[in-house]
């Protein structure tokens, strides 16, 4: 979910940057992008860790080893945490697909001005 939710902020960002005129281009804040796009290749490494943890965690219980814990961190901050990045991309996602209806509606009223 929060993966989804990211790839379309990303989306919102790309299509609200402005356009070079008489090209394709688009002008995007660097560092905007850059960030969820850490973010994005974060979840992707931590989803596709679970597998490899999960084979490893299966040979060593095919050993009969036992399986070290590695110092635990709080889960109840790491998941308000997780929450409330999902909430604020959630909500950059409204504010996004608000301010673009925003914008659709002078540009219309523009052109009735014409």
């Amino acid at each position: 979910m929060q993966l989804l939710g990211l790839i379309d902020a990303i989306e919102s960002t790309l299509l609200d940057s402005k356009r070079m005129p008489f090209t394709h281009y688009l002008v995007v804040h660097e560092k905007t992008v850059v960030q969820m796009l850490n973010k994005l290749r974060q979840l992707a490494q931590s989803e596709t860790a679970m597998p490899r943890n999960l084979r490893t965690q299966s040979s060593d219980f095919q050993d009969r080893a036992p399986i070290e814990q590695p110092p635990k961190a709080d889960p109840a901050k790491k998941d308000a945490d997780e929450y409330a990045e999902e909430v604020l991309t959630q909500l950059q996602i409204v504010a996004t697909r608000i301010l673009r209806q925003v914008e659709n509606g002078r540009k219309q009223l523009e052109k009735k001005r014409v």
